[in-house]
């Protein structure tokens, strides 16, 4: 009984596993986690963020940007 569950637990994680896969490589979105307490006490030191690539002319005061380093 307890390794059927076990089995359908893992089951499923790795349906939602899937399902993450195919939306970010059709929504074009990543994770980010940010490392430092750079941004807190709003974004605590070991959040994650879903990042979205869009256009810098779409970008709004308010919003949290992140840029890419070399």
């Amino acid at each position: 009984m307890l390794a059927d569950i076990a089995l359908w637990i893992a089951a499923v994680a790795g349906v939602v596993c899937m399902v993450l896969v195919i939306l970010a490589l059709t929504a074009n979105i990543t994770l980010i986690m940010f490392r430092t307490g750079s941004m807190s006490p709003t974004i605590p030191a070991g959040s994650v963020a879903v990042v979205q690539r869009i256009p810098a002319s779409a970008i709004e005061v308010g919003d949290v940007v992140t840029v890419d380093r070399p």
